[in-house]
């Protein structure tokens, strides 16, 4: 039997969940989509983050680099509807790599909850 050697580094790493939907786990989660990473982006399931979950999956994100150029990427709202989810259990559940980008006062929550739902 013969084992396949990953192609790149995004094979290397599996699916990666970005656990925190605020400007840096924004920020990081569409970055690596644009990079072609497989990715899934939690948000809070709160008032809040219900509002921007409608958002992002309405109008999509943009990200504006200013550093070493500026430049302007979009992700477009099917993507969003795609990457962009509530469901930090279900997302979990795919994750080979999990990036917490939350606020302090969440981590051991969330700690809680990557310890019960991963293997």
């Amino acid at each position: 039997m013969s084992m396949s050697t990953p192609s790149s580094s995004q094979d290397l790493i599996g699916h990666i969940v970005v656990v925190g939907a605020g400007c840096i786990g924004c920020f990081v989660g569409v970055s690596l989509h644009l990079a072609n990473f497989n990715v899934t982006l939690v948000g809070r399931d709160s008032p809040t983050g219900r509002r921007l979950h409608e958002t992002v999956c309405s109008d999509g994100f943009v990200l504006m680099e200013r550093s070493p150029k500026e430049r302007v990427r979009t992700v477009e709202p099917s993507v969003c509807r795609r990457i962009f989810t509530l469901d930090i259990v279900g997302a979990l559940s795919k994750a080979d790599v999990i990036i917490l980008a939350t606020k302090r006062t969440s981590n051991l929550k969330v700690a809680a909850l990557i310890d019960e739902n991963t293997t």
